[in-house]
């Protein structure tokens, strides 16, 4: 008998212990449901979210062209066939850095002295956005 009474006791301080924690579920039902419904929403439009597909070469591949022909073209003769070449490769790469980076170009645009101009300031704009353009032979951090 003391065994059934040592159960009664036990299972009677439970349910008032949690009593409370009963009370607070039901005053805080709504916001705990609200809350629940919001995460599962989220992850839904997570799972069903589509990223877009890149759109032409990667950036750090249009930088490297862009080193590479730049440099080449330096070494060319003003003038030459070769120089028209890879100037167009150029302008070509100079375009899809600014679509890569969402910045606006005129490159196809113009011609002569204006082209040239606006091949100066698409430089100047992918550089301001952290690409670079130029290998630097500039040693840093040396004494003397």
């Amino acid at each position: 008998m003391t065994w059934l009474l040592a159960v009664s006791v036990f299972l009677a301080t439970t349910v008032l212990s949690l009593l409370p924690l009963a009370v607070l579920a039901v005053i805080h039902a709504d916001n705990l449901l609200e809350s629940l419904a919001r995460t599962r929403r989220r992850a839904r439009k997570a799972r069903e979210r589509v990223l877009p597909e890149p759109v032409g070469p990667p950036l750090e591949k249009i930088a490297t062209d862009l080193r590479r022909i730049g440099s080449a073209r330096r070494e060319t003769s003003l003038g030459s066939l070769g120089y028209t070449i890879l100037t167009t490769q150029y302008d070509k790469q100079l375009a899809n850095g600014c679509r890569a980076l969402g910045l606006d170009h005129q490159i196809y645009d113009l011609c002569g002295f204006d082209l040239d101009m606006e091949r100066l300031r698409v430089e100047g704009a992918l550089s301001e956005a952290g690409m670079v353009l130029a290998d630097s032979d500039i040693e840093q951090d040396v004494d003397g």
